[in-house]
Protein backbone atom coordinates (compact mmCIF):
# COMPACT_ATOMS: atom_id res chain seq x y z
CA UNK A 1 0.00 0.00 0.00
CA UNK A 2 1.18 3.74 -0.59
CA UNK A 3 1.59 6.27 1.81
CA UNK A 4 2.58 9.87 1.81
CA UNK A 5 4.95 11.81 3.55
CA UNK A 6 4.20 13.23 6.44
CA UNK A 7 6.72 16.12 6.42
CA UNK A 8 7.54 16.98 2.56
CA UNK A 9 3.94 15.23 1.50
CA UNK A 10 5.10 12.98 -1.31
CA UNK A 11 2.92 10.51 -2.28
CA UNK A 12 3.39 7.06 -3.92
CA UNK A 13 5.39 5.58 -1.15
CA UNK A 14 5.92 2.20 0.00
CA UNK A 15 4.52 1.49 3.37
CA UNK A 16 7.59 -0.71 3.37
CA UNK A 17 9.79 2.35 3.60
CA UNK A 18 10.96 3.34 7.24
CA UNK A 19 12.53 6.71 5.75
CA UNK A 20 10.89 8.86 3.13
CA UNK A 21 13.25 8.92 0.16
CA UNK A 22 13.07 12.15 -0.62
CA UNK A 23 13.44 14.34 2.40
CA UNK A 24 14.59 11.05 4.88
CA UNK A 25 11.75 11.69 7.50
CA UNK A 26 11.25 8.84 9.78
CA UNK A 27 8.00 6.96 8.57
CA UNK A 28 7.33 4.92 11.33
CA UNK A 29 6.94 8.14 13.29
CA UNK A 30 3.29 7.88 14.60
CA UNK A 31 0.73 10.47 13.92
CA UNK A 32 -1.05 12.72 16.01
CA UNK A 33 -4.57 14.03 15.42
CA UNK A 34 -4.67 17.60 15.03
CA UNK A 35 -8.47 17.40 16.09
CA UNK A 36 -8.55 15.75 18.78
CA UNK A 37 -5.08 14.52 19.57
CA UNK A 38 -5.31 10.57 19.08
CA UNK A 39 -2.42 8.88 18.11
CA UNK A 40 -2.51 6.53 14.98
CA UNK A 41 0.14 4.47 12.59
CA UNK A 42 1.16 6.43 9.68
CA UNK A 43 -0.38 3.87 7.05
CA UNK A 44 -3.64 5.32 8.08
CA UNK A 45 -6.25 7.41 6.35
CA UNK A 46 -8.16 8.42 8.46
CA UNK A 47 -8.21 9.47 12.34
CA UNK A 48 -10.10 6.04 13.62
CA UNK A 49 -10.79 8.30 17.00
CA UNK A 50 -13.09 10.92 15.14
CA UNK A 51 -12.54 10.80 11.44
CA UNK A 52 -10.23 13.31 10.68
CA UNK A 53 -8.13 12.65 7.23
CA UNK A 54 -4.53 12.02 7.74
CA UNK A 55 -3.42 14.65 5.52
CA UNK A 56 -4.72 17.73 7.95
CA UNK A 57 -2.83 15.64 10.79
CA UNK A 58 0.76 15.92 12.14
CA UNK A 59 3.75 13.71 13.07
CA UNK A 60 3.09 13.28 17.38
CA UNK A 61 6.14 14.84 19.00
CA UNK A 62 8.86 12.48 20.45
CA UNK A 63 11.27 12.96 23.24
CA UNK A 64 13.90 13.52 20.70
CA UNK A 65 11.69 16.25 18.78
CA UNK A 66 9.46 17.88 21.33
CA UNK A 67 10.57 21.24 22.11
CA UNK A 68 12.31 21.59 25.82
CA UNK A 69 12.78 24.99 27.51
CA UNK A 70 16.03 26.43 27.91
CA UNK A 71 16.41 25.62 23.84
CA UNK A 72 17.38 28.48 21.74
CA UNK A 73 15.52 28.81 18.13
CA UNK A 74 18.14 29.71 16.06
CA UNK A 75 16.18 32.16 13.19
CA UNK A 76 17.25 34.15 10.61
CA UNK A 77 17.88 37.87 11.37
CA UNK A 78 14.79 39.87 11.03
CA UNK A 79 13.81 43.55 11.84
CA UNK A 80 14.22 45.06 15.70
CA UNK A 81 10.95 45.47 17.26
CA UNK A 82 9.11 48.72 16.72
CA UNK A 83 8.12 49.18 20.42
CA UNK A 84 10.31 49.62 23.53
CA UNK A 85 14.31 48.98 23.74
CA UNK A 86 16.09 46.32 21.50
CA UNK A 87 19.74 45.73 22.55
CA UNK A 88 22.05 43.40 20.04
CA UNK A 89 25.50 41.88 20.07
CA UNK A 90 27.65 39.64 18.54
CA UNK A 91 30.19 36.86 19.40
CA UNK A 92 32.87 38.93 21.19
CA UNK A 93 36.24 37.13 22.44
CA UNK A 94 35.87 39.71 25.74
CA UNK A 95 35.91 37.67 28.89
CA UNK A 96 32.26 38.88 29.47
CA UNK A 97 30.77 37.53 26.33
CA UNK A 98 29.68 34.66 28.01
CA UNK A 99 28.08 36.70 31.26
CA UNK A 100 26.63 38.95 28.28
CA UNK A 101 25.02 35.75 27.28
CA UNK A 102 23.79 34.30 30.07
CA UNK A 103 22.28 37.43 31.10
CA UNK A 104 20.64 38.37 27.94
CA UNK A 105 18.94 34.31 28.01
CA UNK A 106 17.22 35.70 31.32
CA UNK A 107 14.88 37.71 29.18
CA UNK A 108 11.80 36.07 27.83
CA UNK A 109 11.94 38.26 24.70
CA UNK A 110 15.78 36.56 24.08
CA UNK A 111 16.73 35.75 20.24
CA UNK A 112 19.79 34.16 18.56
CA UNK A 113 20.26 34.48 15.24
CA UNK A 114 22.69 32.27 13.68
CA UNK A 115 25.42 29.90 14.98
CA UNK A 116 28.80 29.97 16.27
CA UNK A 117 30.70 32.94 15.46
CA UNK A 118 28.34 34.41 13.41
CA UNK A 119 25.61 34.74 15.84
CA UNK A 120 24.03 37.44 17.05
CA UNK A 121 22.20 37.81 19.86
CA UNK A 122 19.20 40.33 20.76
CA UNK A 123 16.77 40.95 23.97
CA UNK A 124 13.82 43.75 23.99
CA UNK A 125 12.03 45.10 26.73
CA UNK A 126 10.12 48.16 27.61
CA UNK A 127 11.82 51.48 28.77
CA UNK A 128 10.07 50.82 32.61
CA UNK A 129 12.12 47.60 32.98
CA UNK A 130 15.25 49.38 32.82
CA UNK A 131 16.04 47.85 36.27
CA UNK A 132 16.18 44.00 34.51
CA UNK A 133 18.69 45.65 31.48
CA UNK A 134 21.55 46.37 34.34
CA UNK A 135 23.57 43.24 34.31
CA UNK A 136 23.41 42.96 30.30
CA UNK A 137 24.17 46.63 30.42
CA UNK A 138 27.39 46.39 32.59
CA UNK A 139 28.62 43.01 30.53
CA UNK A 140 28.59 44.64 27.53
CA UNK A 141 30.83 48.02 28.75
CA UNK A 142 33.24 48.79 26.27
CA UNK A 143 32.15 46.81 23.89
CA UNK A 144 32.41 48.49 19.91
CA UNK A 145 30.08 46.02 18.15
CA UNK A 146 26.78 46.27 20.02
CA UNK A 147 23.88 48.25 18.42
CA UNK A 148 20.82 49.80 20.50
CA UNK A 149 17.41 50.70 19.08
CA UNK A 150 14.50 52.62 20.69
CA UNK A 151 11.03 51.75 19.23
CA UNK A 152 13.12 50.53 16.09
CA UNK A 153 14.97 53.74 15.30
CA UNK A 154 18.98 52.61 15.63
CA UNK A 155 20.55 55.16 18.45
CA UNK A 156 23.87 55.97 19.87
CA UNK A 157 25.00 53.53 23.15
CA UNK A 158 24.87 57.05 25.44
CA UNK A 159 21.40 58.36 24.34
CA UNK A 160 19.81 55.56 26.70
CA UNK A 161 22.52 54.45 29.18
CA UNK A 162 23.97 57.46 29.41
CA UNK A 163 23.12 57.63 32.92
CA UNK A 164 24.49 54.19 34.59
CA UNK A 165 27.79 55.67 36.14
CA UNK A 166 25.72 58.04 38.17
CA UNK A 167 22.84 55.80 38.64
CA UNK A 168 25.47 53.31 40.17
CA UNK A 169 27.34 56.08 41.76
CA UNK A 170 23.58 56.73 43.63
CA UNK A 171 23.47 52.95 44.79
CA UNK A 172 26.67 53.88 46.65
CA UNK A 173 25.75 57.06 48.44
CA UNK A 174 25.27 57.33 51.96
CA UNK A 175 21.49 57.88 50.88
CA UNK A 176 20.36 56.69 47.87
CA UNK A 177 17.01 58.49 48.34
CA UNK A 178 18.44 61.46 48.46
CA UNK A 179 21.08 61.84 46.03
CA UNK A 180 19.55 62.78 42.87
CA UNK A 181 18.37 66.10 45.41
CA UNK A 182 21.81 67.13 45.56
CA UNK A 183 21.90 66.03 49.23
CA UNK A 184 25.38 65.09 49.22
CA UNK A 185 26.86 68.16 47.21
CA UNK A 186 25.13 71.61 48.79
CA UNK A 187 25.75 73.62 46.03
CA UNK A 188 23.62 71.06 43.60
CA UNK A 189 20.37 71.40 45.66
CA UNK A 190 17.74 71.13 43.68
CA UNK A 191 13.53 70.21 43.30
CA UNK A 192 13.98 68.43 40.19
CA UNK A 193 14.99 64.95 41.55
CA UNK A 194 18.14 65.24 39.20
CA UNK A 195 21.72 66.45 39.83
CA UNK A 196 22.03 66.96 35.76
CA UNK A 197 19.47 69.15 35.35
CA UNK A 198 21.74 71.66 36.05
CA UNK A 199 19.20 74.28 37.53
CA UNK A 200 20.13 74.62 41.33
CA UNK A 201 18.34 76.30 43.65
CA UNK A 202 20.92 78.55 45.12
CA UNK A 203 20.70 82.10 45.32
CA UNK A 204 24.19 82.65 42.72
CA UNK A 205 22.14 80.23 39.77
CA UNK A 206 21.73 82.12 36.50
CA UNK A 207 17.91 80.38 36.04
CA UNK A 208 16.69 82.70 38.43
CA UNK A 209 17.59 85.61 36.02
CA UNK A 210 15.48 84.38 33.30
CA UNK A 211 12.36 86.23 33.16
CA UNK A 212 11.04 89.77 33.03
CA UNK A 213 9.87 92.67 35.36
CA UNK A 214 6.37 93.17 34.88
CA UNK A 215 5.95 96.33 36.90
CA UNK A 216 8.65 99.21 38.62
CA UNK A 217 7.20 97.96 41.69
CA UNK A 218 9.48 95.30 41.99
CA UNK A 219 6.99 92.12 40.59
CA UNK A 220 9.30 89.65 38.76
CA UNK A 221 7.96 87.14 36.02
CA UNK A 222 9.54 83.98 35.56
CA UNK A 223 10.48 82.52 31.99
CA UNK A 224 8.80 78.98 32.92
CA UNK A 225 8.58 78.05 29.16
CA UNK A 226 12.59 78.51 28.85
CA UNK A 227 13.30 76.72 32.34
CA UNK A 228 11.14 73.86 30.63
CA UNK A 229 12.93 73.62 27.56
CA UNK A 230 16.55 73.97 29.52
CA UNK A 231 15.26 70.90 31.74
CA UNK A 232 14.24 68.72 28.53
CA UNK A 233 17.30 69.63 27.28
CA UNK A 234 19.46 68.75 30.42
CA UNK A 235 17.37 65.86 31.16
CA UNK A 236 17.36 63.95 27.71
CA UNK A 237 19.90 61.84 28.13
CA UNK A 238 18.80 60.41 31.55
CA UNK A 239 15.28 60.39 30.82
CA UNK A 240 15.55 56.56 31.13
CA UNK A 241 17.32 56.29 34.56
CA UNK A 242 15.23 54.30 36.67
CA UNK A 243 15.47 56.91 39.43
CA UNK A 244 14.50 59.82 37.41
CA UNK A 245 10.27 61.01 37.83
CA UNK A 246 9.87 63.56 34.98
CA UNK A 247 5.99 63.70 36.38
CA UNK A 248 8.01 65.15 39.22
CA UNK A 249 10.00 67.69 36.97
CA UNK A 250 6.64 69.11 35.85
CA UNK A 251 4.59 69.50 38.82
CA UNK A 252 7.67 71.09 40.60
CA UNK A 253 8.13 73.50 37.76
CA UNK A 254 4.27 74.37 38.60
CA UNK A 255 4.97 74.81 42.11
CA UNK A 256 7.50 77.75 41.66
CA UNK A 257 5.27 81.03 41.32
CA UNK A 258 4.97 82.58 38.19
CA UNK A 259 5.62 85.74 40.40
CA UNK A 260 7.77 87.34 43.00
CA UNK A 261 8.02 90.32 44.64
CA UNK A 262 11.06 90.71 46.74
CA UNK A 263 10.01 93.73 48.56
CA UNK A 264 6.88 91.96 50.11
CA UNK A 265 8.28 88.39 50.18
CA UNK A 266 10.86 87.35 52.78
CA UNK A 267 11.49 84.22 50.73
CA UNK A 268 13.00 86.28 48.03
CA UNK A 269 15.63 88.92 47.51
CA UNK A 270 16.72 90.94 44.41
CA UNK A 271 19.27 89.99 42.01
CA UNK A 272 21.85 92.94 40.81
CA UNK A 273 23.76 93.11 37.88
CA UNK A 274 27.70 92.64 38.30
CA UNK A 275 28.54 93.73 34.92
CA UNK A 276 27.60 97.41 33.60
CA UNK A 277 24.74 96.63 32.12
CA UNK A 278 21.46 99.44 32.14
CA UNK A 279 18.92 97.20 31.43
CA UNK A 280 16.78 96.44 34.55
CA UNK A 281 15.38 97.43 37.64
CA UNK A 282 16.65 100.31 39.23
CA UNK A 283 16.42 99.57 43.14
CA UNK A 284 17.80 101.81 45.93
CA UNK A 285 19.52 99.87 48.53
CA UNK A 286 21.96 101.40 51.47
CA UNK A 287 25.27 100.05 51.29
CA UNK A 288 27.69 100.67 54.24
CA UNK A 289 25.74 103.78 55.46
CA UNK A 290 25.36 105.29 52.15
CA UNK A 291 22.23 104.79 49.30
CA UNK A 292 22.64 103.90 46.18
CA UNK A 293 21.03 103.26 43.15
CA UNK A 294 21.70 99.77 41.70
CA UNK A 295 20.56 97.73 38.50
CA UNK A 296 18.98 94.32 39.08
CA UNK A 297 18.70 91.72 36.56
CA UNK A 298 16.16 89.25 38.47
CA UNK A 299 15.47 87.81 41.84
CA UNK A 300 17.33 84.85 43.79
CA UNK A 301 16.09 82.73 46.94
CA UNK A 302 17.04 84.36 50.47
CA UNK A 303 17.46 81.41 52.31
CA UNK A 304 15.45 78.03 52.24
CA UNK A 305 11.59 79.61 52.81
CA UNK A 306 10.91 79.32 48.23
CA UNK A 307 12.08 75.62 48.37
CA UNK A 308 10.06 74.51 51.53
CA UNK A 309 6.84 75.86 50.29
CA UNK A 310 7.58 74.20 47.11
CA UNK A 311 8.05 70.77 48.70
CA UNK A 312 5.14 71.39 50.47
CA UNK A 313 3.30 71.44 47.37
CA UNK A 314 4.78 68.52 45.78
CA UNK A 315 4.90 65.11 47.07
CA UNK A 316 8.39 63.65 47.36
CA UNK A 317 10.95 66.73 47.57
CA UNK A 318 10.27 67.48 51.16
CA UNK A 319 11.92 64.26 52.04
CA UNK A 320 15.02 65.23 49.52
CA UNK A 321 15.01 68.67 51.08
CA UNK A 322 15.48 68.19 54.89
CA UNK A 323 16.81 65.06 54.55
CA UNK A 324 14.91 63.21 56.76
Amino acid sequence: MAISCPSCKASGISDTFRFCPHCGANLALPRMCTKCGFKFETQMKFCPKCGTPVAASASAPTASTAPTKNVVEILESEPPPQQGITIEFPYSSSASFEFAVKAARAFSTFKQFGEGKKAIYRVNFPSHDMPAAMELVENLKGWRNRTLYVNGEKVPWDNVFGFIWCYQKRASSFKPDLYCFGYEQQYQTNPWGCVHSELFFTDFAEWFRWGRWVSDKGDWEFDKQRIRHELQRTLYNYRFCPAIQLQLVEDVLAALPNRVNPRNDPDWEFAESHDDTTQGLIVEIKRFGFKEKVVMVGVAPHGTGALEKIAKKVKGVRLALTGK
